[in-house]
């Protein structure tokens, strides 16, 4: 079976990293900053030369931002290739990134509604495609794509154990709340992912927001943590001349990705993405250098944009059915509803009959008790709460549909397909009231004046915010109160 090599530069020495920088993270930067500047008919021969002598081995493609062959030759930088394709057109862009002269690609594909077979009819596709073209494909593990579910990538591995990836790990930090929620038993259940990362692309994140300027420390010590235990894991089982390549990834305010100040008169770049990518590019190299993993422990940090516990709607969190212990505490006595955070998204069969058979029966003794729809829970996204109720029509939901647009980065397009889905809910007893974009956590009360809205990122933020009001307003439920 064909195993998807790392990218290999033909010498003899101890695998290593080669860096590359994605043209996004150079696009769209405010004139205030000095920088490389990439633009849609190219970069000047300076700026070339700037990336390599900044450290940088390589350039990454990106959609239609596409480096000149002839100038990176010249400044003696290599090229890799980043797309979203299809199934029907992968063999034809394959074929041209080959010709080109790109080293690799790492390629986003489908919608992350796949079912198991037709994920892994993709996965045997990208093996297929890589070796017949004889270049590296690596699946981007990305929200809103066939990879956006980890259990959905260990089938894939169990399947296809040639398949190899490029972790980007800010969606998985975003999707599954692992600035909270990471563990040891985290780890140990992604090692067989770790071990097939070929190609990364940095980018912090949070719970709230899939790009960051400005992060915590122990947000950098969790993005450390996933580094130095893949860099440990690529130099066990890579050989001689083998590179992995890292490429910070920061996009611009256009994409919405972008860690951005919002203010009335508009959306707002705060950092100098190029300046960051530079200082990402040193991380990795620490992180590469020091020591291959230690211990971690997850932040007490809260969420930066969520609501502050409400005395009348506390929550709680229950992994086990031992913890339900919890509801003996005396500050939940005189609550109105109690939001219960039930489980994990990878609970095994067994153990989830067993927490929802214990939830029913104290949802039956206490029906102050409703399930919070939560990332990395049971109620992970919409498709698991409309099945999980369907099994089980008692349960009380307090509805938190922000949640799930930013674990599966629902588009603006997808808008109508999520509210049908939250249409077939029932026994929704509350309403969290959380604003958020597929890409970050905001306050949906902030006015903009009439030119901001001549941007495309704040045009974007009013769809998502009638959206959540007109859905809202549906739902003959109370709201949680922002503090």
């Amino acid at each position: 079976m064909y195993l998807t090599p790392y990218v290999n530069n033909g010498s003899v020495q101890e695998p290593t990293l080669e860096h590359h920088i994605n043209l996004f993270s150079i696009t769209g930067l405010p004139s205030k900053f000095t920088a490389p500047r990439m633009k849609l008919f190219g970069m000047s021969a300076e700026d070339y030369c700037r990336i390599k002598d900044d450290g940088f081995e390589g350039l990454q493609s990106h959609l239609l931002l596409n480096p000149s062959l002839k100038k990176s030759k010249q400044s003696g930088l290599k090229l890799s290739a980043a797309g979203i394709v299809s199934c029907s057109n992968l063999f034809a862009r394959a074929k041209k990134w080959k010709r080109q002269g790109y080293q690799c690609a790492t390629i986003m594909i489908g919608s992350g509604a796949e079912t198991l077979t037709e994920a892994l009819a993709i996965a045997e596709l990208v093996l297929d495609v890589s070796e017949s073209c004889e270049l590296p494909i690596y699946l981007e593990l990305h929200r809103g794509t066939v990879t956006q579910d980890i259990d959905i990538v260990q089938e894939m591995i169990k399947t296809y154990p040639g398949i190899r990836f490029n972790a980007d790990f800010s969606h998985y930090i975003t999707t599954y709340r692992w600035c909270e929620t990471f563990t040891e038993d985290t780890l140990r259940y992604i090692t067989p992912i770790l071990e097939r990362v070929c190609y990364i692309h940095l980018r912090p994140a949070n719970s709230e927001h899939i790009q960051i300027s400005k992060p915590e420390l122990s947000e950098m010590r969790l993005l450390q943590h996933l580094l130095r235990t893949t860099f440990s894991l690529f130099q066990k089982n890579a050989s001689h001349g083998d590179v992995l390549i890292v490429a910070p990834e920061l996009l611009p305010t256009i994409t919405g990705y972008s860690d951005i100040e919002r203010t009335s008169s508009g959306h707002h770049d705060q950092v100098n993405r190029y300046e960051q990518s530079v200082e990402l590019k040193q991380f990795a190299e620490s992180c590469f250098e020091g020591p291959s993993s230690s211990a971690f422990t997850t932040s007490n940090r809260q969420s930066v944009n969520a609501l502050k516990e409400d005395a009348d709607s506390p929550c709680v969190i229950v992994k086990t059915p031992d913890d339900w212990s919890v509801l003996k505490d005396p500050h939940l006595k005189n609550a109105k509803t109690i939001r219960v955070f039930l489980g994990d998204s990878s609970s095994s069969f067994h153990r989830y009959e067993e927490l929802i058979s214990s939830y029913l029966m104290e949802q039956s003794k206490d029906r102050r008790l409703c399930l919070e729809t939560k990332r990395n829970t049971l109620t992970h996204d919409d498709k698991r709460t409309v099945a999980l109720q369907r099994c089980y029509p008692d349960i009380q939901l307090s509805l938190n549909v922000g949640e799930w647009v930013l674990g599966k980065e629902v588009t603006v397009g997808q808008l109508k397909a999520l509210r049908d889905s939250t249409d077939r809910l029932k026994n929704i007893r509350l309403i969290n009231p959380v604003f958020a974009t597929g890409e970050h956590q905001y306050d949906g009360q902030l006015a903009y004046r009439r030119r901001a809205l001549f941007s495309l990122s704040v045009l974007m933020e009013r769809i998502y915010t009638r959206f959540y009001v007109k859905l809202w307003n549906n739902i003959q439920a109370p709201r949680l109160t922002v503090r």
